[in-house]
């Protein structure tokens, strides 16, 4: 009987913690990282649309005067 008990009080425990895990990953940890990710994904957004801007001006210069200038 002792040993039932013992049985189904870890069961219990590991119900309990799989619930506890699935809340935590779904409701906390996930969206906290969709939201860094989206943040991510701007900030490379914001650097890549520079990036292309310095090569535009590069290109620019170059086709005006012939040469580069580096910056």
């Amino acid at each position: 009987m002792q040993d039932m008990k013992l049985f189904l009080f870890y069961l219990f425990l590991i119900v309990v913690g799989g619930g506890i895990s699935y809340f935590l990953i779904n409701k906390v940890i996930l969206p906290f990282l969709e939201k860094i990710e989206e943040v991510s994904a701007k900030k490379l957004m914001r650097d890549s649309k520079q990036m292309i801007i310095n090569i535009r001006v590069r290109c620019l210069i170059i086709s005006k005067w012939g040469y580069l200038i580096t910056f």
